[in-house]
């Protein structure tokens, strides 16, 4: 027969093969896990400290703590007792020297007389600042002995009962006082010649300085004062 009348068969090229499933995500171990979460609480505690340093930087300095010339830090901030200090002799006869010492305050340039306001927080700054050279607000008991003897010329004294006055102002026993402290000292000594007043009698004076306070100026009581 006649081929050549024949329709050409064409050939249809086989699909291609399908693509191979994706492989199923492989799921991260536990200790990438752990590691990863320790770098990020690492990074926050570094961008915490940087804020906190930047912080700092704008905070104004603080105020360095006063230090005996020792170097050791002043430690009494709270006002002491009586009780809390060390006598070496019978409060009244450390008491005497204190009154002996402030009676021969006018001898001194600019000293004040025992009954003036005021008179011993003034007086003994005034002797402190004419006897501190180095400007550090403390002596020592050389420094102490010498005013007593050189600046107020005092001779009814005795080294034994300075020394015991300097024991017991010298509270926290650094071997350097300060202004306040001997000012301090002083005025506990003072209060311990006081009279002990029963509470009647107390009650009966706050009552008298509550009626004058409430008179002259106005006042609902003397603390308002």
């Amino acid at each position: 027969g006649n081929v050549e009348g024949r329709p050409k068969v064409v050939e249809k090229p086989a699909p291609p093969p399908p693509a191979p499933a994706p492989a199923p995500a492989c799921p991260q171990p536990p200790i990438i896990d752990a590691e990863l979460t320790a770098a990020a609480s690492k990074l926050q505690a570094s961008e915490r400290g940087r804020a906190a340093r930047k912080r700092r930087r704008k905070a104004p300095p603080p105020k360095p703590k006063q230090k005996y010339a020792t170097g050791r830090k002043i430690e009494n901030k709270q006002p002491s007792k009586h009780d809390e200090h060390e006598l070496t002799m019978p409060v009244e006869r450390v008491r005497a020297v204190v009154v002996r010492l402030h009676e021969a305050f006018p001898k001194v340039r600019g000293g004040q007389a025992w009954d003036r306001r005021g008179s011993m927080n003034r007086n003994w700054e005034l002797l402190f600042k004419r006897l501190d050279k180095d400007k550090s607000g403390r002596l020592d008991y050389a420094e102490f002995e010498g005013a007593v003897r050189s600046e107020l010329r005092v001779t009814d004294t005795t080294d034994q009962e300075l020394r015991a006055l300097w024991t017991y102002v010298d509270h926290d026993k650094s071997g350097e006082v300060t202004i306040s402290e001997f000012q301090h000292g002083c005025y506990l000594l003072i209060l311990e010649g006081w009279p002990l007043l029963s509470k009647d009698s107390l009650e009966k004076i706050v009552s008298i300085i509550n009626g004058a306070a409430k008179r002259w100026l106005h006042a609902s009581s003397w603390v308002k004062v």
